[in-house]
């Protein structure tokens, strides 16, 4: 089962409605879905909307924290399509029965929508009337064209699939902390609940007696005098008591509290000691771990839930190379699960092969979020494997003279002289001095804006021109990218 789309609705930043039609492994050779633009444009909102979606108002927050604040008083809601072998899957892990009226095809595949909306209202299917609030999860009826919140569906749909987040904030230390409610402290509780009856454990109960409790060079024993004489003063001064120290032995999660992961990178040292980048890497990877022990069924190990992964900048702290082993391993994980990530770094996309994947585009235009889906064929045929500068122009938007120089070669070697070319298929002409042999001004011609901006590249010692602009820089490439 895949996360099919997904429609927010003035959630937060992102007023108004928006969709998102995603890619999974079903459909495209992956399930990479990756969400760019500036800082501030929503990436990390739309997170968030999928977390209130599935469970709720986070702790500490109230409704009116998610809503857009510009339309405080209108709805906001969150609706996700799934799709896949749904039926399967709620017969392994939840309630068939509870959700077969439900189940619709579309692209001859089932489908489930559900919604969460932020307000309470009443919603009417048929001759049933629901009353909901943002703390339950609606679900879509087919026959009746409406939502509907029978009971008990909430639970029912959240044991289906597994979600996680890695926030660029998040700190690595709440992953990899052995406390019982951290993730690593998890991993090791489901190991020991059939540790602490092995026999090397009723060996340990057994040392740990003989240690503490029984015989006369225990603990306890050492402790006689003591328990004596703090005996005696309590006894004078309030009732006559006996005491003494009971040495227990602890629970088995206790001795996880000072458990440290050691790291030997040709130094070893306990995690926390080493970078940042590889700390936040080994976080990723812990959770990973403990996702696909979460997804398993327990009476069965070839049935798994979906896992959805959602990474918040991935690429932080990471040395470009480690950019791009992170990437690979994600491919390698995409090819039969969904990952989202949000990311500012060109090298994320330096394989063609990435292409493949769900690109979209976060954009702030005066103040409102503008969001859109990035035609994977972005990059024109005549560039094959795209580099740094057209990676950062069609994805960041960023004006270079380096693509500047890629475009106008690529009109050279396709169509002969490029300044002739060009000239004759523009109307952006502008004056240009160029320097004599003696390094003296020639008489000003006019050459096309591209031809001099290239110019002004190649020959940054004529400064009988201006400069060019960073708008004639822009124009410039817009011009030479019509043309070819």
């Amino acid at each position: 089962m895949y996360l099919k789309s997904l429609t927010v609705f003035n959630f937060k930043c992102l007023k108004g409605k928006h969709d998102f039609s995603f890619s999974f492994p079903d459909k495209s050779k992956t399930g990479l879905n990756i969400l760019i633009g500036e800082n501030n444009t929503g990436k990390s909102t739309l997170f968030e909307a999928i977390s209130f979606l599935r469970d709720g108002i986070p702790s500490g927050k109230n409704i009116t924290d998610l809503k857009n604040n510009s339309v405080p008083n209108e709805q906001m809601y969150v609706e996700i399509i799934l799709t896949g072998d749904i039926k399967s899957l709620l017969t392994a892990f939840s309630d068939p029965k509870r959700f077969e009226e439900y189940i619709y095809m579309e692209d001859d595949s089932e489908c489930l929508k559900v919604c969460r909306f932020s307000d309470e209202q009443t919603l009417k299917v048929g001759d049933k009337e629901y009353k909901i609030s943002p703390k339950e999860i609606c679900i879509w009826d087919p026959k009746f064209k409406n939502y509907a919140n029978p009971s008990g569906i909430s639970g029912a749909f959240t044991r289906i699939f597994e979600i996680d987040f890695i926030w660029a904030d998040t700190n690595p230390d709440d992953i990899a902390n052995f406390g019982s409610t951290k993730v690593c402290g998890k991993l090791l509780s489901k190991v020991t609940k059939n540790f602490i009856e092995s026999p090397k454990w009723l060996e340990f109960e057994k040392i740990h007696k003989q240690t503490f409790q029984e015989g006369p060079d225990s603990l306890s024993a050492k402790l006689v005098d003591v328990e004596e004489k703090v005996q005696k003063i309590v006894s004078s001064q309030f009732s006559d008591i006996k005491i003494k120290f009971d040495f227990r032995l602890p629970e088995s999660d206790s001795f996880f509290k000072n458990t440290k992961i050691s790291i030997d990178d040709g130094c070893q040292t306990v995690m926390e000691e080493k970078g940042s980048g590889l700390q936040r890497a080994m976080a990723l990877a812990l959770l990973q771990v403990y996702a696909l022990d979460l997804i398993k069924h327990p009476d069965n190990d070839k049935l798994e839930k979906p896992f959805f992964l959602f990474i918040d900048e991935p690429e932080l702290c990471l040395h470009p190379k480690a950019q791009f082993t992170l990437l690979s391993a994600l491919k390698n994980i995409a090819k039969d699960k969904q990952i989202f990530f949000t990311t500012h770094s060109p090298y994320m996309f330096k394989e063609i092969s990435i292409f493949d994947a769900g690109l979209f585009g976060f954009l702030n235009d005066g103040g409102k979020i503008e969001t859109s889906k990035i035609d994977p064929n972005i990059f024109k045929p005549q560039f094959k494997e795209p580099t740094w500068n057209q990676i950062n122009y069609y994805l960041y938007k960023l004006d270079s003279t380096g693509f500047h120089d890629e475009i106008y070669s690529n009109i050279e070697e396709n169509y002969g002289n490029a300044e002739t070319y060009i000239y004759s298929r523009t109307n952006q002409k502008v004056s240009y001095i160029e320097k004599d042999k003696t390094g003296n001004p020639k008489p000003a011609i006019n050459i096309s804006l591209s031809t001099y901006v290239r110019h002004q590249i190649h020959h940054s010692d004529n400064l009988f021109n201006p400069r060019f602009t960073e708008r004639q820089l822009h124009d410039s490439i817009v011009e030479l990218l019509s043309l070819i």
